[in-house]
């Protein structure tokens, strides 16, 4: 069997606790959930409760920058979700994002050449 993906959840709030966490929990023997990201502090610590095990940051560059972290889902507020995941390619990392994944079809456009441009 393949490595295990190593994830890391950018918005701890509804969605990314509260659905995103929940269906990675779903596939033990495919994910593993390594880190995550809010600015709300107290949504970092029902996470860290959660995920005693995985790291926990406040300023998503942060969650960019761990190594370990190869893939990241986009669980933000729907307007950041492009800038998001353009700043999480950036920094190598495969992206899941939530839905919508764009506000207009010109924000997925960007996204979509970003992601045709990688290696």
């Amino acid at each position: 069997m393949a490595e295990k993906i190593k994830v890391g959840i950018l918005g701890l709030g509804r969605a990314g606790r509260g659905m995103h966490m929940l269906e990675m929990e779903k596939y033990p023997e495919l994910f593993e959930i390594v880190a995550g990201c809010d600015t709300d502090p107290g949504q970092v610590e029902k996470a860290k409760a959660k995920y005693p095990n995985a790291r926990f940051y406040s300023d998503m560059n942060e969650l960019f920058a761990d190594k370990e972290v190869e893939l990241v889902t986009i669980a933000t507020r729907s307007l950041d979700h492009v800038n998001h995941a353009l700043a999480a390619f950036n920094a190598g990392k495969k992206v899941l994002c939530e839905k919508p994944v764009a506000a207009c079809v010109a924000e997925f456009d960007r996204l979509w050449a970003a992601e045709k441009s990688r290696p």
